[in-house]
């Protein structure tokens, strides 16, 4: 196993990391892993994707919205300029009842625990995952759950 994490671009880190790596490795995990079993529930017509970086228009249940949450770098290397960053992501589920947002947050929970090696080769390192329902509200119309999922990254500022 490879132990090397790759350097990214300081530009396009929540590009790299949130749209191109996560977003698209979840929406795989949960189509094989059927989180979104209920298909037919969304109405049959062309629906938004499972997985997103934004709340979808018209707003359909279940969905997971995958965001950078914050940020924070300092240089590890002056004569290189290699830094490392603490980054967070943070991942909304939304279910129409308690029972599908349970399903949803258990495989989002399998895809960050068992994909670890592909975080890693795509930049980010050392994973800790934590979360909680964000509502305790026990007649909201929906069930939701929020993960921070906190990592490495290594970028370099010399082009």
């Amino acid at each position: 196993m490879d132990t090397t994490n790759p350097t990214l671009d300081p530009a396009a880190l929540s590009k790299t990391i949130v749209q191109e790596t996560i977003r698209p490795d979840l929406a795989a995990y949960a189509d094989d892993h059927d989180l979104d079993a209920d298909d037919v529930a969304r109405g049959g017509k062309k629906q938004p994707p499972l997985v997103m970086t934004a709340f979808p228009d018209p707003v359909l249940y279940p969905h997971i919205i995958v965001d950078e949450e914050s940020a924070s770098g300092s240089k590890i290397d002056e004569r290189h300029g290699f830094l490392q960053w603490d980054f967070t992501v943070s991942v909304e589920i939304h279910g129409r009842t308690p029972t599908e947002m349970f399903a949803i947050k258990d495989g989002v929970r399998g895809y960050f625990s068992t994909e670890q090696d592909a975080l890693r080769s795509a930049g980010f390192a050392d994973i800790e995952i934590s979360g909680g329902p964000t509502s305790w509200d026990a007649t909201a119309d929906v069930a939701s759950w929020e993960f921070s999922v906190d990592g490495l990254v290594h970028t370099h500022t010399d082009g």
